[in-house]
């Protein structure tokens, strides 16, 4: 039975039984029998309460087993003690689905885990799905079906929420806000249904033309993920996801297990499959107002069209920050600009039309609208002189004739075209300049520039992600020696070990075609002094132990040695060094290796994140790298474009195209690098973490100049 069959009995059912309906008006179960029976449901509805005959002049029945009719779907709310035994009933009655309101699961400690499990196990032998526990109901517009507490109106926005009280909230001010919904999903503890499910469903849900996620965790990330990217390509999702926490980066061993944190990772999975996600709930009603009435923009270019230099500056500046470019108008609509504001206007981009160019702009909407149309410009922001001016009411008061021409005009009709995104900012309390933008003139109003700047950022990032996916391609088949990759981790495993050395580290990289600089072992002063010979100075000397991860912090790396004296002591040193800084560590010997000419310092990484599985990390790498932060980050596998979008989300990518001293990069090898890595992390399960740092990019290639790679704690191999 697919995933539409089971929850169309939640959703779309034609019967539903309250047990536990209540006459208290003081009581929560009252409110959901209210509401449910005054929804107009097309269907039946049945009460269940062994104490009273009637709620609201509707009968009640003793129990779900004595109820006439069939029953697609039970809204529970009973003390939770009860609820297996009710189960138990609704199993024998053969209902398909049920809404379980009572709290105290696992959301209370081991007791409910227990109580929880037992109703996962009886919904599993009743063939039997699950909303909740600890839930606050469901509403669905196909059916008008209202097992909330609120009164709804029927939209097209699906909204699920992890949260019920706090959900419940968002759903009200949501409709205050003008945005209707098609579905309102209370998940509670998720026992048996899951978020990727949900999305799976609203996917074809014919209704649903936007989803809305509140989450506060994701329990099957990867599935999640997958099912997200599909339901995005067809419908956009707009998130909010609290529980921002650095728990964990605290046990991380390596540089990525402590950038890689809980949000990071979330931020990652998201942009990847396309999810907009909102900081809070004043975004998000921002950006479902921006997607629900405005059309996605061919690009990322902005016109501003301001009566006033502050406020377009103020949207600049905005532009900016999220990416959007702000370029000159064509000569042809700087001309009209001209021909009809006055001397001292500003008509490049942003258009300063001034307060008291405000009448020759209306007075020519003709011309304006020819400006309008200028194809250099994706989507347009508006900001006329505010309502507190003196004379204001007689100057809007002259538009009347203008106006009126418009009235009942399309968009197309009033801006010479419907493509672009049209928005405005201004004061929201304002009677005067308001209505005129938005009755007459359609614009989306936002009380702030940088409001309105980042809907439009939002518009055109999801068009962007849109066209982009549509060349999604296959990850990179990589040549790779799995046996020699076996025996490496069989190694480690065999010596009670998790974490790889230098050498066996670069081995491993090997194995996929990773160029990494060649390391030689020494286990005296003579060997280091021959080997350096053999490689030709100068030459790099590195500590070789299992137990010391970041050798620089150990005073276990010396650079440029040039003669065999300077390596000879090198090689002391560095014994000394170790046993001072960790004197149970095991110590392998010295490394020897080539010292490579210096290039672009950056950090490749893996960690696996326990929800999402196998992430890779890009950034500026060395010493610093957990200082600076300037990382980005994917779910594995990624493809061309995914190692591309990486490269340019780090703040310092310019540098990759050469600044003074840095030569402009190979990116070419940059991302059959990144690529080569995703298919390592993807097809080497073992790996927990792993640093290439740092990484030398030069104008002609890559090289990985030290590694750290740490296994899982499982015993198994590949």
């Amino acid at each position: 039975m697919t995933i539409i069959h089971q929850l169309d009995s939640i959703f779309k059912p034609k019967s539903v039984a309250i047990i536990g309906a209540s006459s208290n008006p003081m009581k929560l179960n009252n409110w959901i029998t209210v509401s449910a029976l005054n929804s107009k449901f097309k269907g039946k509805i049945y009460l269940v309460n062994p104490n009273v005959k009637e709620i609201q002049g509707v009968q009640t029945y003793s129990s779900i087993l004595a109820v006439p009719g069939e029953i697609d779907v039970a809204a529970i709310m009973v003390p939770a003690d009860l609820v297996p035994d009710v189960m138990r009933d609704c199993i024998k009655k053969k209902v398909k689905g049920v809404i379980i309101f009572s709290a105290g699961f696992k959301e209370i400690g081991e007791k409910g885990k227990k109580r929880e499990e037992e109703i996962k196990d009886l919904a599993r032998k009743g063939n039997m799905r699950i909303v909740g526990p600890n839930c606050m109901g469901v509403y669905s517009a196909s059916v008008n079906l209202n097992l909330t507490s609120l009164s709804t109106h029927k939209g097209e926005v699906a909204f699920v929420s992890q949260s019920g009280g706090y959900g419940l909230e968002i759903f009200a001010a949501g409709m205050q806000n003008g945005i209707m919904f098609s579905k309102f999903i209370s998940t509670g503890d998720k026992a048996d249904i899951q978020d990727h499910e949900y999305l799976e469903y609203l996917y074809d849900d014919p209704d649903t033309k936007v989803i809305v996620l509140y989450l506060e965790g994701i329990e099957k990330g990867r599935e999640f993920f997958d099912v997200a990217k599909k339901v995005t390509q067809k419908k956009p999702i707009f998130a909010i996801k609290i529980g921002r926490s650095d728990v964990g980066r605290t046990a991380a061993q390596s540089h990525t297990g402590a950038l890689a944190g809980e949000e990071e990772v979330y931020n990652a999975a998201f942009k990847q499959a396309g999810i907009i996600r909102a900081s809070d709930i004043e975004e998000l009603f921002d950006y479902l107002r921006a997607y629900l009435t405005q059309p996605l923009p061919k690009g990322n270019r902005v016109g501003i069209l301001v009566g006033s230099g502050g406020v377009g500056v103020a949207a600049a500046d905005a532009c900016a920050e999220v990416g959007l470019q702000v370029p000159m108008l064509s000569q042809k609509n700087q001309d009209i600009l001209r021909s009809i504001l006055p001397e001292f206007a500003s008509v490049r981009n942003p258009v300063d039309f001034t307060g008291s160019g405000a009448q020759q702009l209306f007075g020519n909407w003709g011309d304006v609208r020819e400006i309008f149309t200028d194809p250099t410009i994706d989507s347009w922001f508006f900001s006329f002189p505010g309502a507190g001016f003196s004379g204001i009411q007689d100057i809007v008061k002259s538009y009347e004739p203008i106006m009126a021409g418009l009235q009942g005009l399309s968009r197309a009709e009033i801006f010479g075209r419907d493509d672009a995104p049209f928005v405005a900012a201004g004061n929201e309390k304002d009677e005067i300049i308001k209505p005129l933008l938005e009755k007459l003139l359609g614009l989306l109003y936002y009380p702030t520039p940088e409001r309105a700047i980042r809907s439009i950022a939002v518009l055109h990032n999801y068009k962007q992600f849109l066209e982009e996916v549509k060349f999604d391609e296959k990850p990179l088949m990589v040549k790779k020696d799995l046996p020699l990759v076996d025996a490496l981790v069989s190694k480690s495993r065999l010596e009670h070990r998790r974490i790889l050395t230098e050498i066996e580290s670069k081995q491993l990289l090997s194995a996929f075609q990773i160029p990494t600089t060649k390391v030689l072992l020494a286990l005296t002063q003579q060997e280091a002094v021959t080997l350096a010979k053999q490689v030709g100075f100068p030459v790099v000397l590195k500590i070789v132990s299992p137990d010391i991860t970041h050798k620089t912090d150990a005073g276990g790396v010396y650079l440029h040695l040039e003669n065999e004296q300077q390596v000879i002591d090198a090689y002391q040193q560095i014994i000394e060094n170790a046993k001072r800084f960790n004197p149970k560590a095991s110590v392998h010997g010295v490394a020897v290796q080539k010292m490579v000419s210096q290039g672009t310092e950056v950090i490749i990484g893996i960690m696996r994140d326990p929800q999402f599985g196998p992430v890779i990390l890009f950034g500026v790498g060395g010493i610093l790298v957990e200082l600076f932060k300037d990382v980005s980050l994917r779910l594995v596998p990624i493809n061309t474009r995914d190692a591309e979008r990486m490269i340019e989300e780090v703040k310092l990518h310019r540098l990759f195209d050469g600044h003074r001293s840095f030569k402009a990069i190979d990116k070419g090898a940059l991302v059959s690098l990144l690529m080569k890595v995703s298919a390592l992390a993807k097809q080497v399960p073992s790996i927990e973490e792993m640093d290439l740092n740092p990484v030398f990019l030069y104008p002609d290639g890559a090289m990985v100049v030290d590694a750290r790679i740490i296994l899982s704690q499982s015993e198994g191999t590949l």
